[in-house]
């Protein structure tokens, strides 16, 4: 275990706490360079305790965790987990999700005799859903995005990547969509998460 202290340039706190319109937790009298400058004072003999010491200035969040990260010696790009959700309409969107995809116009087990009380899990339901013939053009579309923005998600830093599959009840066709993925993504080597939100 490493001790970190962070630090940047008085001028340049002004300036986030100012873009953030946060307040600072030292602030009393509304003086913020007050309140700077006795964050500094109380944080005074402590960098010669730190194993490590990160001078913030300057960098953006992406760069501040790349920088920290080689000074972890941990690698600066490491593979962005993918997460994949299937979920109801009528219960709302996940928040996490980056990417939201409508499978309501896929053919609907519901009306299947049958299948209505089965989920996308099993392989009645998901030959029922791929035999229509706009699944697999979908597949494509989504697996293309996914290539597309994953390597640019891992040199920006971002921790995750959220991917949702929506459908009326979020049992049939948004299951066997994330399920589809799931598998792809195995077949690529690509780290992911899987979570079924209807069910």
């Amino acid at each position: 275990m490493s001790d970190c202290i962070y630090s940047c340039k008085p001028s340049e706190i002004i300036k986030r706490y100012q873009s953030t319109r946060r307040h600072h937790p030292l602030v009393e009298s509304g003086n913020l360079n007050v309140a700077i400058d006795s964050d500094f004072s109380a944080m005074k003999g402590l960098d010669e305790l730190a194993d490590i010491i990160l001078d913030s200035t300057g960098s953006d969040p992406s760069a501040f965790r790349t920088m920290l990260l080689l000074r972890l010696g941990l690698p600066a790009l490491n593979p962005v987990p993918l997460s994949i959700m299937s979920f109801s309409f009528r219960k709302g969107i996940p928040e996490t999700a980056e990417y939201v995809f409508d499978t309501r116009f896929l053919a609907n087990p519901h009306w299947k005799e049958g299948l209505r009380n089965l989920t996308g899990i099993e392989l009645e339901v998901q030959r029922f859903i791929k035999n229509d013939e706009g699944f697999e053009p979908f597949m494509q579309n989504v697996t293309q995005i996914i290539e597309l923005v994953l390597p640019t998600m891992q040199k920006t830093g971002r921790p995750q990547l959220g991917i949702a599959f929506g459908c009326t009840g979020g049992r049939h066709r948004s299951v066997t969509s994330a399920e589809y993925i799931a598998s792809w993504a195995v077949k690529k080597k690509i780290k992911h998460v899987l979570e079924h939100l209807g069910l």
